[in-house]
């Protein structure tokens, strides 16, 4: 005990807190850049070559001038775009310190995963929420997260706090869903105080950059100075020589003016033993032959397979591996390659020191170190759309065995390798599976549950998840030994809450029923899991015309969260669910019971984030409305005047949420004065809301329709977009309003 007590405390001294999701995606990204650091070149005492410091004033000059589109770092494949970009944020760290600038980097070669564009969306409004403390919701779907990324660049610029975003590689990035313009999720324009570097090859992406009239820095190639400093750096810091002759070679060659294939060149050489002597230089010639990077990479590929695939008994070592690697997610273990090759580890090491050069390994994770390896091994090994999934589907069965990998291992990889064989009904089964699902649920997983849902819905296969669902229940509750009663319950809750999510509100009501029922059995005491049962199955109802049952589910959730408040104090979630059921009680034109919890709402909010919080704005934009349809417009006005101060603090003069606030303001003002100045103050504030809908929503977005309509109106007979809300809320029921 006493040794499992020192170990323990040894392991907490030694890693003392568990890295977040968004931080080990963050640490991954910062170890590839740093990887890619310039050789030879910028060390301590060594200065940048001039040209070098050329593109980063370039860089310079870009974000301290107001530039509303994005600066493209231009070059070929290897030609040192990522290593230009990490020295560019190195200084720019230097001369725009935190907490006054945030620079977010994301490398799309860090893992295969990292080209999905919203996956670089999330981690940059999830940085936004954290770091700048913006109060905007998270979309969780990825549609709705792209519509909404310029809104909380919006907000972010509202903040004062410089935001750099860097994106290296864009032109690996692409949407399937907008094959005309690859690049379509970065915006044409960021607002004030927000500047974005990119970089990118000649090709499609390239081309949209410049139809957006997006300024660029082109990367020219080595010349024969500079590839000295290359050719010393890397043998100092290998430790090793190489003869004049041979370095003759090097600078005269066409093909060395690109750095990586330099680089690439030297490490071929010394896995050869030319840098020691041991080889003659006819290597070098065999390498200097290619035409391009990915020419040579193939050789290098070529030359891999002749030293090591004698290596184990009626199999390609290094085809096989290349081949795991290409197809992982975030890269594998050692252990789990070697499971993978049916192989032991020290069989499988002396390929990957080989390979040390060409691979990454971050958090104990080997994946390729650069795209042009990636494409090569795909040409090689995998030359169809049949045979990449097949290499899918042998990793998804190799995940799916839970004894091969961690739990966390099977959570990241195996939906993710069941998504890419394209085979829609396993994917159904795989998430709906119990274990699986609860781990997908959590806050970590929930993008990457949506991601596998909005894969399904494109495949149109989504309308089936609800009978996986029930199923999974069925097969949970019969399991050996049998799981207890609140287990079950809270399983069908979630599946129930899932399915509200998507919309599918009869199955959603019959789990969420199920659910209330086996709560009953499970427990007698006040359970935070029974209220959000029930205010979600309230919500259900209320989306399927049952007012009468949403009203008793609504008043039993809220008498649940009121008792568990008597311990500690009113919680944030009973004013969330406050304002849900006002909201209900509105449409039900139970005007005073409306204004009251609205009321109550309102006042714990502001106790938990204070007066100035979106959250308490919201509140107040519905006391606005409940008190115009009471025909109270002095109290009205008040409500909506505090919500337009607040929203204006929070997202600033250019986001729909305050064009939202605004028009609301005005529709008051227009009731209350028919002529006047104020009349024509009114008039202006509802032109001002209906152009930031028009700028930032569209012409014919809901939102944008609806402010249109109080123009040339004397009055209104509603004052909130309340029947847009009620469709969102039919989709979508757990949408705050």
């Amino acid at each position: 005990q006493l040794v499992k007590e020192d170990f323990t405390e040894m392991l907490r001294a030694t890693f003392p807190t568990a890295s977040s999701p968004l931080q080990t995606q963050m640490l991954a990204h910062a170890q590839f850049s740093v990887s890619h650091t310039w050789t030879g070149q910028g060390g301590k005492g060594i200065p940048l070559p001039q040209h070098v410091e050329g593109y980063l004033e370039r860089i310079r000059k870009y974000v301290v001038n107001d530039v509303a589109q994005a600066l493209v770092i231009v070059g070929d494949a290897g030609s040192g775009k990522t290593s230009l970009l990490h020295a560019a944020i190195a200084q720019l760290r230097k001369r725009f310190p935190a907490p006054d600038t945030l620079i977010i980097e994301h490398f799309a070669d860090a893992s295969p995963d990292s080209r999905d564009p919203v996956r670089w969306i999330h981690k940059v409004c999830s940085m936004l929420q954290s770091e700048l403390g913006l109060q905007l919701p998270l979309a969780v779907r990825p549609a709705e997260l792209l519509l909404d990324f310029p809104l909380w660049l919006e907000a972010a610029s509202n903040t004062g706090v410089k935001l750099f975003l860097i994106l290296d590689g864009i032109d690996h990035c692409s949407l399937a869903s907008h094959s005309d313009d690859p690049i379509a999720f970065l915006p044409k324009q960021f607002p004030a105080g927000v500047r974005c570097i990119v970089s990118t090859g000649p090709g499609k992406a390239l081309t949209s950059l410049a139809q957006r009239g997006c300024g660029a820095a082109t990367i020219r190639p080595l010349d024969e100075k500079q590839k000295q400093i290359l050719i010393d750096g890397y043998l100092q810091k290998r430790k090793k020589t190489l003869e004049k002759k041979g370095v003759a070679k090097l600078l005269k060659a066409d093909r060395t003016s690109n750095p990586q294939f330099l680089l690439d060149t030297l490490e071929e050489m010394r896995e050869i033993g030319v840098l020691d002597g041991t080889a003659t230089m006819e290597p070098m010639l065999f390498y200097l032959e290619a035409d391009n990077l990915q020419t040579l990479t193939e050789k290098a590929v070529y030359r891999w397979e002749s030293a090591y695939n004698g290596k184990i008994i009626a199999g390609s070592l290094v085809r096989d591996c290349l081949t795991c690697i290409w197809g992982s997610r975030y890269g594998y273990r050692r252990m789990e390659l070697a499971k993978m090759l049916r192989i032991s580890a020290a069989q499988m090491s002396p390929l990957l020191t080989c390979l040390n050069h060409f691979v990454r390994q971050a958090a104990g994770l080997v994946g390729f170190q650069s795209c042009v390896l990636r494409d090569v091994v795909q040409r090689r090994y995998l030359p169809s759309p049949d045979a990449e999934q097949e290499a899918h589907r042998y990793l998804s069965r190799f995940f799916s065995d839970p004894t091969n990998a961690l739990p966390s291992r099977r959570i990241q990889e195996l939906p993710w390798q069941i998504a890419r064989t394209g085979d829609v009904d396993e994917l159904s089964r795989c998430i709906s599976q119990a274990e699986m699902f609860l781990e997908l649920d959590k806050e970590a997983y929930r993008p990457d549950l949506w991601e596998y849902i909005s894969f399904l819905e494109q495949n149109d296969a989504h309308l089936n998840l609800g009978g996986y669902c029930k199923s999974s229940v069925t097969a949970f509750e019969n399991l050996t030994p049998r799981p207890e009663p609140w287990e079950v319950a809270d399983l069908t809750r979630k599946f129930g809450g899932l399915m509200a999510e998507m919309g599918f509100m009869d199955v959603a009501g019959q789990l969420l029923v199920k659910s209330m029922g086996l709560w009953a059995e499970a427990t007698e005491e006040d359970d935070e899991r029974v209220a959000i049962c029930a205010a979600t199955l309230a919500k259900v109802l209320a989306n399927m015309r049952s007012p009468e049952e949403a009203e008793k589910y609504f008043q039993r959730a809220v008498q649940i969260r009121t008792r568990l408040g008597k311990r500690g104090g009113p919680q944030v979630d009973l004013a969330v669910l406050l304002n849900e059921h006002g909201l209900h009680e509105k449409r039900q034109g139970h005007l005073q019971e409306a204004a009251r919890t609205f009321m109550r709402a309102s006042e714990i909010w502001t106790r938990h984030h204070g007066a100035e919080h979106l959250t308490v704005a919201t509140a107040n934009l519905n006391l606005s409305t409940v008190f115009y349809a009471l025909n109270n417009l002095v109290q009205a006005n008040d409500h909506a005047a505090m919500a337009l101060e607040v929203r204006k603090a929070a997202v600033g003069t250019g986001h729909p949420l305050f064009a939202e606030a605004l028009v609301n303001l005005a529709a008051v003002e227009l009731a209350r004065h028919s002529q006047g100045r104020a009349r024509k103050e009114a008039e202006r504030l509802l032109s001002q809301g209906i152009a930031i809908f028009q700028r930032t929503q569209g012409g014919q977005h809901p939102d944008t329709l609806w402010a249109r309509s109080f123009v040339g109106l004397d009055g209104m007979e509603d004052l909130d977009d309340d029947d847009e809300e009620e469709e969102e809320e039919e989709e979508k029921p757990d949408a705050a309003e």
